[in-house]
Order: C-alpha cells, then structure tokens, then sequence
C-alpha cells in the first residue's frame, strides 16, 4: 500500500490514517506514506495520531513469523497538531525519514510493544529514523516500548527545537 502526494486534514473523530489489523492471520507488509501531508486539530489525548499502525492482537517476540503489521515507511511528510505523530504498537521494521513533525502533546514517533505479561518484549525488527525535524514535541521525540533481543535501530541526522519532556528527555525505551 502507498500512500503519495496526499493531504489528510483531520475533522472530528475521524483518524487520518489508522492501519490495524485485529486478525492474526491477516498480515499487512509494506506500507508506505511518502510526501503526505497531516494537518490535526491540537494536541490534546483525544485527537489521537496521525498515523497509527497497530496490530490488535500483538505477536510473540521471535522473528518475524506472526507478526500482523511490518514494514512501515514513513518519508518526506509533514505532520502537525496532533496528540502523538507516529504511533505503532508491536510493528516489526519501521522508518521514518526526512519528516517534518511539529507540535504534538504527546510523543512524535512512539514504537510501543504490548505490556501483557505473555508478551515481555517486542523484536522491532530494523528500525531507522533518519534526517528528521521536530518542533514543539510536548514529551519525548522517540517512546520505545519493552524491546527484545533481534530489534537494531539507526537513529541518526534527527534536528530538534522546543521539544523533550518535563526533564528534558527525548528518547526512553524500555
């Protein structure tokens, strides 16, 4: 699935761009959001993410075998005024690159992993976040959730202003 060119303006309840699957047998592999742009409503929890990518019913944390969502790219897209940017929950290999992302109350890229005790850690895969803008991000810049064995991350070329939490992190994982 690609998503280009496209502007997404958030009205309402209505979520930009949520992409979850809540069978484990449906797998969604490769999906790509290049030269969007998603334009929200503010920053409070209620107005949600720009992009979601969300499996509802999260996979073990070896290899890549039953995981339901991977593979998201995200590049040269724009995102501002939402509650949180990027938003995935389990999902095995995801980059981010030559975003700008502004003004948020929440995290601008969170890679979250599923706290259920039968599931302690979540292999992400390869990650790269790469060459990204970030402005007025209201917590931490990158949110990693409980990370297991096999995950590898390229952060690198990332430029923030006005951003981190109360303590000034950018960056926690898990």
């Amino acid at each position: 699935i690609i998503y280009d060119g496209i502007t997404f303006q958030k009205v309402a309840t209505y979520g930009p761009l949520d992409i979850s699957s809540s069978s484990a047998i449906s797998v969604i592999d490769g999906v790509t959001v290049s030269h969007c742009k998603f334009i929200g409503t503010g920053t409070e929890q209620s107005v949600g993410q720009a992009i979601r990518f969300y499996p509802e019913n999260q996979s073990g944390a070896a290899g890549t075998e039953g995981k339901v969502v991977r593979n998201l790219v995200v590049k040269n897209t724009t995102i501002d005024n939402f509650y949180q940017g990027i938003y995935t929950n389990g999902a095995y290999g995801v980059t981010v690159e030559e975003c700008q992302i502004s003004n948020t109350g929440h995290n601008a890229i969170a890679l979250q992993t599923n706290t259920k005790p039968a599931v302690p850690a979540i292999n992400l895969g390869q990650v790269k976040i790469l060459s990204n803008t970030f402005d007025k991000i209201g917590d931490r810049i990158i949110r990693l959730g409980n990370v297991a064995a096999g995950s590898s991350f390229s952060i690198s070329g990332n430029v923030a202003t006005n951003s981190g939490d109360e303590d000034g992190e950018v960056l926690k994982a898990g």
